[in-house]
């Protein structure tokens, strides 16, 4: 038997039952031939229910670590937030706010250091640690701030 499809508004065929399993035909592609009445979704004949390629569903994503990889300003187990930390780099880099944040006052202090010895150039260095955090996930952020037995953690 022989089947007809409309293809982009055109009419193809006739193709046999074999010839379309090798097209990417779904469900929806409308089909025809002298023993149908009228163009009919492919889906809905019998003799058509091995053509189709489907794609097998994709799992849904578990979180990371009991929160959100993709929220900036969602708390981690040790309730640090990435979104934070990355705005307090920002906007007081130069203070070294960020690290006293991270509970890391070993770099809060040595940050403080650095902006006077440099006139203030270090915050220029962290504005762009602050900009890194926030293209990280937060289980980067985690690993490299948090989790890090490093004393002053910057990039």
């Amino acid at each position: 038997m022989t089947y007809y499809l409309a293809i982009n508004g055109r009419t193809e065929g006739p193709y046999t039952i074999e010839q379309l399993k090798s097209f990417h035909i779904s469900r929806s592609t409308l089909v025809w031939n002298q023993e149908l009445k009228d163009w009919t979704p492919a889906g809905n004949v019998p003799e058509l229910m091995g053509c189709f390629h489907e794609v097998p569903p994709v799992p849904p994503v578990q979180p990371i670590s009991g929160y959100d990889a993709n929220n900036a300003f969602d708390s981690g187990p040790e309730g640090k937030s990435r979104g934070v930390a990355a705005l307090l780099a920002i906007l007081l880099g130069g203070l070294g706010v960020q690290y006293f944040y991270l509970n890391k006052i070993g770099a809060g202090l040595i940050s403080i250091g650095l902006t006077i010895v440099t006139c203030g150039l270090w915050e220029i260095v962290m504005l762009v640690q602050g900009i890194l955090m926030f293209c990280m996930t937060n289980e980067q952020f985690r690993n490299k701030y948090v989790l890090s037995p490093s004393t002053f953690p910057i990039f």
